[in-house]
């Protein structure tokens, strides 16, 4: 049944957004727009529609008519920014949550996007300090903790990280990407049972991607379990057979267990997949030296032939 006026549009437009019918939102705020094409905050909500659907094109398009119509919005801004993020332009992106900042500085959702464009542009520093912010604002914020976590942990200091992840696991048991990295931290501190109790939770929670499987893997053959670690890196094969992680982890495994054919087996793949990773070739050379072939081990080194 078509609606008999602007607000009946509108307002059907933002039911069918709450709902996430991203289409029929599209549709009645377009015929808004044909109406009233001066509607700042038609073309706002259309650009959000189209934004959370992932055509960021028509987003950027939209949003920027509303910032056109009506300057003063601070959530034309922030959502502006959002759509650059996704389409990895992160200094056009800092550019509007700034300016989005600037409007309404009280919006812990804003430092919270800035800090994890400066963290996409690797500019930790700047990071921290806007989810520090994000925090002071909304001290639940569970995100910012995981994300202040990751800033801390490209940036060396590891124990930051880890008290970030736990605060982050702390206030949202469910979120799974902490558990992860926590248990990565855990793992190259050799603490390799607490790494493997996160890795299975975080497999329980999550979607169950090659690496989480490559993770506990890794720690899971640290303590020498290396039924589990090839079960686990098996998997993540299973799930992703285009990385060269798994291949060269399974690899090792079966070096230790001196299965060295199904080892060489493993690293021809693993090099196949990434052929400039020194550390495989070396792997490799390590199962060759098993099998008693000096010489191979020796071209392995040396990249030539025997």
């Amino acid at each position: 049944m078509k609606p008999r006026s602007v607000d009946a549009y509108r307002g059907r437009g933002y039911a069918y957004e709450s709902k996430g019918d991203h289409d029929h939102s599209i549709q009645d705020f377009t015929e808004v727009i044909r109406l009233e094409p001066k509607d700042a905050a038609a073309f706002h909500a259309r650009g959000y529609a189209y934004e959370k659907k992932g055509d960021y094109t028509h987003a950027i398009q939209d949003l920027t008519d509303s910032i056109r119509l009506r300057p003063g919005y601070a959530n034309s801004f922030l959502d502006r920014g959002v759509a650059y993020d996704h389409t990895g332009e992160h200094d056009r992106a800092i550019e509007d949550y700034t300016e989005s900042i600037r409007l309404s500085p009280g919006n812990a959702l804003v430092f919270y996007d800035r800090g994890a464009a400066y963290l996409g542009k690797r500019d930790y520093s700047s990071a921290i300090l806007d989810f520090n912010e994000a925090i002071r604002l909304q001290p639940d914020h569970a995100k910012a903790f995981y994300n202040r976590g990751l800033a801390y942990e490209k940036s060396g200091d590891n124990q930051r990280a880890l008290a970030d992840y736990s605060q982050a696991i702390h206030l949202d048991p469910n979120f799974f990407e902490p558990l992860i990295t926590r248990g990565r931290l855990y793992a190259e501190a050799g603490n390799f049972s607490d790494a493997i109790k996160d890795i299975t939770e975080s497999l329980r929670l999550g979607p169950g991607i090659a690496p989480q499987f490559y993770a506990r893997a890794f720690s899971y053959a640290a303590i020498r379990d290396y039924d589990h670690a090839l079960e686990d890196y098996s998997e993540g094969i299973r799930r992703n057979a285009n990385s060269a992680t798994g291949f060269d982890g399974r690899g090792l495994v079966y070096v230790a267990k001196g299965d060295f054919d199904r080892a060489i087996q493993d690293f021809n793949e693993a090099t196949r997949l990434q052929p400039d990773a020194a550390e495989i070739f070396f792997d490799r050379g390590t199962a060759y030296e098993g099998k008693g072939d000096a010489c191979q081990r020796q071209s392995e080194a040396w990249r030539n032939k025997c």
